[in-house]
């Protein structure tokens, strides 16, 4: 089969022949349908400083927001059956260690494999998905949108660390989870959505209105700080998709007193937060990261907001191309409005 393998620590990939997965007693053999890529495949791609300070076992397939067909499940698989549509849980959890027995599966401590990392990813004709990963479909979800039951996910669990309802929430950065993130709050109650961009985002930020966002900032043209203060006279909770420690600490000083900020996008240097004691500590703020989805409370939540017809994914695909042009999609990824969707055959 086809794969798209991370093969030298350097720039680059591969699309070259592997053999297909061999199945275990709890695995399934799933055929991807569609396959997105993230902003993490692309530094996996271009091989950054913090990717490559992970130390990654070479080769490896790369890939995790997918979606397919079950083709073959292990003998002792009990929940699912050839034919079922299914989406895959980037973590796959031991269920032995602390973490797992005590409700945190998805930051399991003990060599947790991750898909498209330590564990073959989804950039391929057939992935192989451990039972315990697999997410079934939502009736009426079509395989394209359903490789982005996996970002949105993030965007969900990002917005369960906040106890939003009734609040009123910051969002930081418009990529396509963070305008998830912004649709999914007003789905799950919060009362007001506020959301920050740069000039490169002038499109993004304009589309946000339509998913119900109350004000869209251009935080390069306007201080988004005193914007927001101006119609608003509390923000409970912040979410930074950029990972700028200067928009971060400006976020802090956003934040009322009490209130939570959540950090998603990746922070690559030493975050300084000057004046500590007095922004944070004596104002009691709670400063928490994510780690992809909670396992399985998010999935439930997201599966419900599917469901319920109030969140459409069709408008978080940017491209779809076959997988050949994977290349290409990394090349143009700034440039889509939602993902770029890879097929790994053409259609």
């Amino acid at each position: 089969m086809k794969a798209i393998r991370k093969t030298k620590a350097a720039k680059g990939a591969e699309l070259i022949d592997v053999p297909e997965p061999k199945i275990g007693p709890h695995d399934l053999l799933v055929k991807v349908k569609a396959t997105a890529l993230c902003r993490s495949d692309v530094d996996v791609y271009e091989w950054t400083p913090l990717v490559a300070s992970a130390n990654y076992k070479l080769p490896f397939t790369m890939g995790h927001e997918f979606a397919g067909e079950v083709v073959q499940a292990g003998e002792l698989v009990k929940g699912f059956v050839p034919g079922d549509r299914v989406a895959g849980e980037t973590h796959v959890p031991c269920y032995t260690c602390r973490e797992c027995r005590t409700g945190k599966a998805h930051i399991c401590t003990n060599n947790m494999g991750v898909l498209g990392r330590n564990l073959d990813g989804s950039f391929a004709e057939y992935i192989l998905l451990p039972e315990v990963a697999a997410i079934r479909l939502s009736p009426g979800t079509d395989f394209i949108q359903g490789c982005l039951y996996e970002p949105f996910g993030t965007a969900i669990h990002a917005l369960q660390k906040t106890n939003l309802t009734g609040k009123h929430i910051a969002i930081i950065g418009p990529g396509t989870i963070g305008l998830m993130a912004c649709e999914a709050a007003k789905a799950m109650g919060a009362s007001r959505v506020f959301l920050v961009g740069a000039n490169q985002d002038a499109e993004r930020l304009k589309f946000s209105l339509e998913l119900g966002v109350d004000v869209a900032i251009n935080g390069q043209e306007k201080d988004f700080l005193k914007e927001i203060k101006n119609v608003s006279s509390r923000v409970d909770a912040v979410v930074d998709f950029t990972g700028n420690v200067g928009v971060i600490n400006k976020a802090i000083d956003l934040l009322s007193i009490g209130g939570t900020l959540v950090f998603v996008g990746m922070i690559e240097s030493e975050l300084a937060i000057p004046n500590y004691m007095y922004r944070v500590v004596y104002r009691e703020l709670v400063l928490t990261g994510i780690f992809g989805r909670h396992m399985y409370t998010t999935w439930d939540i997201l599966d419900s907001l599917l469901e319920s017809g109030r969140i459409k994914l069709d408008h978080y695909v940017g491209a779809v191309m076959p997988m050949k042009d994977y290349e290409k999609g990394i090349e143009d990824f700034s440039k889509f409005r939602g993902r770029a969707v890879l097929l790994p055959e053409d259609k």
